[in-house]
Parts: structure tokens; C-alpha cells; sequence
């Protein structure tokens, strides 16, 4: 491990007549300590998002739920956990989402699209999908991450100045 973090200390060496004769200098090692800041810095914004961010397993189970998710679809953090991705995505998308899970399986990358997803309240949105495989240890993609932005707005803005 190369550099790291470490808390110093030096305290007055003292003999047995009290008299101070040096110094004693310790160091601890706090990478770990800051490792974890980092952590709950980027936990914090995932949380917090806006987007829409999951992740799921490669059966679809799924894992993680943040509130912007709760806001976009409808579904509590709690509701979400117990469900399937595929309860999120229409049936005419479906043929689109076994295949990114097929390439990032594969361990290759899929680029960022335009696609459609479901709400709890039965509406369809347009979403921008970023959809990426989360890799354990020694690289073997083990889950999916998925950041989806609600583009329902936009699109019809585009589409009315193209109009105009």
C-alpha cells in the first residue's frame, strides 16, 4: 500500500528523577479512519440524490433504493427491497434490460440510453439510464448500479421549440 494517513503523538520523555530526557514519538495508522470518511461522504450523496439510484443483483433482486427513487417512482425504500427490477421496466423494454445484464455479466460496458420505466401509480416515464456492473475484489462484476434521471420534461421542451 503506497502513503497513507496517520495520527501523530509525542509526548515528553520523562526519567525516574521526573527530568525530561527526550521525546516519544507514536504513530497510528488512521487510513482506515479516512477510508471511512470518503464512505460516508459518497453514501451521503448517493442517499441525497435527486436521480433515481439502484442496485440490484443479477436475478433482479433489489438491493438498494435511494429517495430519489422514492420520489421519481412512488415505491418506499421498503416497498422496493422486497421487488424485482423487472416490476419497474414495461414489457416491451424487457428484451433491452436482459441484455445489459447479459453484457455486464460479461464484465462490458454498456453506454448510457434512453429508455422507459414504470411508477408505482401505473404512469411510464422517460428516463435516462446509466447502468453500470459493481465488481468485487478481484474485478468479477457481482451486481448492477443504475442512475436514472426523469427526462419527461425535456423531451417535451425539445420537442416544442423543434415545433417552433
Amino acid at each position: 500500500k503506497k502513503g497513507g494517513w496517520y495520527s501523530m503523538r509525542i509526548v515528553p520523555y520523562r526519567t525516574l528523577e521526573n527530568v525530561i530526557d527526550g521525546v516519544v514519538l507514536s504513530f497510528v495508522d488512521i487510513s482506515s479512519l479516512k477510508e471511512m470518511d470518503e464512505l460516508n461522504r459518497l453514501a451521503t450523496v448517493v442517499r441525497d440524490a435527486n436521480d433515481a439510484i439502484t442496485v440490484q443483483d443479477f436475478d433482479g433482486n433489489i438491493l438498494a433504493w435511494n429517495k430519489g427513487a422514492e420520489q421519481m417512482y412512488g415505491w418506499s425504500e421498503a416497498e422496493a427491497l422486497k421487488m424485482d427490477i423487472r416490476q419497474l421496466v414495461p414489457k416491451g423494454k424487457i428484451k433491452e434490460m436482459e441484455e445489459f445484464t447479459k453484457k455486464l455479466k460479461k464484465g462490458e460496458n454498456v453506454n448510457s440510453l434512453e429508455t422507459l420505466r414504470l411508477c408505482k401509480n401505473g404512469k411510464t416515464l422517460n428516463v435516462w439510464l446509466t447502468i453500470t456492473a459493481l465488481k468485487d475484489g478481484s474485478g468479477k462484476p457481482i451486481e448492477i448500479a443504475t442512475t436514472e434521471r426523469d427526462i419527461g420534461e425535456l423531451k417535451k421542451l425539445r420537442e416544442s421549440s423543434v415545433k417552433n
